[in-house]
């Protein structure tokens, strides 16, 4: 682990490994990344996901990096992960009655939640897969990633327990009645 403080500029590292004549080396730079110099949170990938019940969802996942131009990546940044799972409340159909639209959409109901924090890698990536037990049934789970400043992105997915995307009921493939004979 290197470990630097009040770094103002890029600093050339060389590090070996080895007891002379038979050490091998390399070289690497290390950048001066913080928070006041302004780091970013942005989505890389698995929003607005709809998997069947009993199916794995891809992870989700954010990029951390900082404001320069180009952007560089930021390792070891703490990404805290709010994970909360709702059951599928669906809707009953809207009754119209002229240009008066009503119905009733109850409120969501909270299954569980958790807080999981994950520390970006090398490439700023850092990421986080749900899992969710099929007794569950249909159900919305909304994540809300963060890092320390404040920001935030946010994720939806869904498991499909008799419905798809559309609100439509899912066709049951048609079983043979038993032969008893």
């Amino acid at each position: 682990m290197l470990a630097v403080t009040n770094l103002a500029s890029e600093v050339r590292v060389s590090a070996c490994v080895g007891v002379a004549p038979q050490t091998a080396c390399d070289i690497f730079y290390v950048y001066p990344v913080g928070a006041a110099g302004g780091v970013q949170l942005l989505k890389a990938g698995g929003d607005e996901q709809y998997v069947p019940a009993g199916q794995g969802f891809a992870p989700v996942r954010v990029r951390v990096s900082d404001n320069n131009v180009p952007p560089n990546s930021v390792a070891g940044m703490a990404v805290r992960f709010h994970i909360a799972v709702f059951r599928d409340q669906g809707s009953s159909s809207p009754q119209q009655a002229g240009e008066v639209v009503t119905g009733h959409r109850s409120q969501p109901v909270a299954i569980s939640s958790a807080d999981v924090t994950v520390y970006s890698d090398g490439w700023g990536q850092a990421s986080y897969t749900p899992e969710i037990a099929v007794a569950r049934g249909a159900v919305r789970i909304d994540i809300q990633a963060s890092i320390a400043g404040g920001q935030t992105v946010s994720f939806t997915l869904h498991t499909l327990g008799g419905t798809t995307p559309n609100g439509s009921r899912k066709r049951q493939p048609l079983r043979d009645a038993p032969n008893n004979n």
